[in-house]
């Protein structure tokens, strides 16, 4: 495994150094680490952010630097926000959150890879036979609810980790991930990332996933697969979630597998209003439900939900309601 250069960022007199970089570069790389981050009881304990390639990474520690007030962090919190300025990404959903809840600042700019790489799935030969197979996998909705009714299933993507993705790509040489930190988040020890001194091991981790990011970007640049947008599909991706409950209650019911129902659909072409599934809460509009047209009626949950419920066997709400 190849190992990324990085500098441990602990004092804020190093940051007006790391912005300056930052804002010489056409885009940023952006991840985050932390104790079971996404969770009621997540917390945030290093926020990595790379100049384009990887050429410069920094692990910033956000323990050590936590004062919103401080000029040279609100700089580089500045540089998140700035909408101009790309933030590169894989799976941004519960990085958004942890960033708003540490420190009030809203990620914008993004480019979603994880959004980018189901968009991408056309392009490689990959149909509707294959967007069911992969909805077929145990970890996913499992054959009998995808044989049983399909129609239910319209639209619905299976999302991809970063590893897989990196493997499907033949990317993954030189880049396995660090087998002793792989071995701690399966023992649920995630709260090892909030130790200080922290073990060099997890700085080195945090970075190297820096650069396996950049590596993907710059291949679906070569490939001509980030449009412009990307860009407005990955902000809705990363923050249809606005908090840790909200992020926990999604992966109870089994939907942070899934591409959300709305994430893909411009809302510019969305005609009539969006309506608020009594599951997850969400408000979608009207294709993101079954329909009884001639009655005027829809499900009180979202296709997403009922599909999951019956993955799950959890109860949920099946009455029509008027629309």
């Amino acid at each position: 495994m190849s190992s990324t250069s990085y500098s441990y960022i602990t004092e804020y007199a190093q940051l007006p150094g790391v912005v300056q970089l930052m804002q010489q570069s056409p885009y940023l790389i952006v991840d985050c680490e932390g104790q079971s981050i996404g969770t009621v009881v997540g917390r945030l304990s290093l926020l990595a952010v790379g100049t384009a390639k990887a050429r410069d990474v920094f692990v910033i520690d956000v323990l050590a630097l936590n004062d919103r007030d401080n000029p040279s962090l609100s700089a580089f919190l500045s540089l998140l926000e700035d909408e101009h300025l790309p933030k590169v990404m894989f799976d941004g959903r519960m990085d958004f959150v942890e960033i708003f809840h540490t420190y009030g600042t809203q990620l914008r700019g993004v480019r979603d890879l994880q959004v980018a790489e189901i968009l991408t799935r056309p392009s490689r030969g990959e149909g509707e036979a294959k967007r069911l197979w992969r909805l077929r996998g145990e970890v996913a909705l499992g054959s009998q609810v995808v044989n049983s009714n399909p129609g239910l299933l319209a639209g619905i993507h299976r999302v991809a980790g970063m590893d897989g993705t990196m493997q499907d790509f033949g990317l993954a040489q030189n880049m396995q991930k660090d087998s002793y930190v792989v071995q701690m988040h399966r023992s649920n020890q995630s709260v090892l990332w909030m130790n200080r001194p922290l073990n060099p091991r997890l700085l080195q981790y945090c970075a190297n996933d820096i650069n396996a990011i950049a590596t993907l970007y710059e291949y679906f640049l070569a490939k001509g697969w980030i449009h412009p947008e990307l860009t407005s599909q990955s902000a809705r991706h990363i923050s249809l979630l606005k908090s840790r409950e909200e992020i926990s209650r999604d992966r109870e019911l089994g939907l942070m597998r899934f591409l959300a129902l709305d994430v893909l659909v411009d809302p510019q072409t969305v005609e009539g209003e969006k309506y608020d599934c009594r599951q997850c809460r969400k408000s979608l509009p009207r294709s993101a439900y079954q329909v009884r047209s001639v009655q005027g009626q829809r499900r009180s949950c979202c296709r997403l939900c009922v599909a999951c419920s019956q993955k799950s066997s959890f109860a949920i709400d099946q009455s029509w309601v008027n629309v």
